[in-house]
């Protein structure tokens, strides 16, 4: 059996129990307080299809545009200290410098979130320098 058809499958099965679960009729809770008043088995049935009906014509919220975060991120770090060494391998010492500057750090992973902007930044000047 390929990966197609047993994809195939399941996506037939998922929309088998859906429709099961949509055309079930819903659960009543038996028990009551004395502060909910008796209802009629009828009304609580009725409120629950308008519900799902409900949920389904609401239409879906506009993707809303993200901006670009300005904090850099570990991932941008770790990629801008691999590109400073691939320039120049002798600039490994610097960057372990300017890691463990920020609380004796030994990776970027244990610099702490709020200093990562700083550490951006002379990870920049150490490529600068690499660069000139």
């Amino acid at each position: 059996m390929s990966l197609e058809s047993k994809i195939e499958t399941l996506t037939q099965a998922i929309l088998a129990l859906t429709e099961q679960l949509t055309t079930a009729p819903a659960i009543i809770n038996t028990t009551q307080t004395d502060a909910e008043p008796e209802q009629p088995v009828d009304d609580v049935v009725d409120e629950k299809p308008k519900e799902k009906v409900a949920k389904k014509k609401k239409a879906k919220p506009a993707p809303v545009e993200v901006e670009p975060a300005t904090a850099p991120t570990v991932d941008d770090l770790q990629a801008l200290c691999m590109e400073i060494v691939r320039e120049d391998r002798d600039q490994t010492a610097k960057i372990k410098e300017a890691i463990s500057s920020f609380g004796g750090a030994k990776t970027i992973k244990q610099v702490n979130a709020s200093d990562l902007p700083a550490l951006k930044e002379l990870l920049d000047a150490i490529k600068e320098a690499t660069n000139a």
